[in-house]
C-alpha cells in the first residue's frame, strides 16, 4: 500500500491527471477553454512547465485548453530523454565490467 501512495507524486501521473481532466471536458480548443478550478485542479510548477512547453495554452486570464498535438510531441521528447539516459547508463555499466 505504501508504494501506491507514492504513485500520485510522480510527475507522469500528475501530467496525465491534467491532460485527462481537460480532455474529458472537451477543452481541446480555444472556444472550449476551462479554468484549472473548474477541473478540480490547482496551479503548480508542473502545470506552468506544461504551459511553457505549449501543452496547455492560455486563452484569457486563467482559462486554458489542451493542445493535443503538442502534448503528443512533448511525450515523445520525454520518452526520448528516458531512452537516451537509460542507454547511457547501460553503456557505462557495460564498460565498467571490462575495466
Amino acid at each position: 500500500m505504501a508504494f501506491l501512495d507514492f504513485l500520485p507524486a510522480l510527475p507522469v501521473f500528475r501530467i496525465r491527471k491534467y491532460v485527462s481532466r481537460f480532455s474529458n471536458a472537451g477543452a481541446t480548443n480555444p472556444e472550449r477553454a476551462k479554468t484549472l478550478q473548474s477541473q478540480g485542479l490547482q496551479n503548480s510548477s508542473l502545470f506552468n512547465k506544461l504551459v511553457r512547453n505549449g501543452v496547455f495554452i492560455e486563452t484569457r486570464t486563467g482559462c486554458y485548453y489542451l493542445d493535443v498535438i503538442r502534448y503528443h510531441r512533448y511525450r515523445l521528447v520525454q520518452l526520448n530523454k528516458v531512452i537516451i539516459i537509460t542507454a547511457g547508463l547501460l553503456l557505462v555499466s557495460v564498460v565498467s565490467l571490462f575495466l
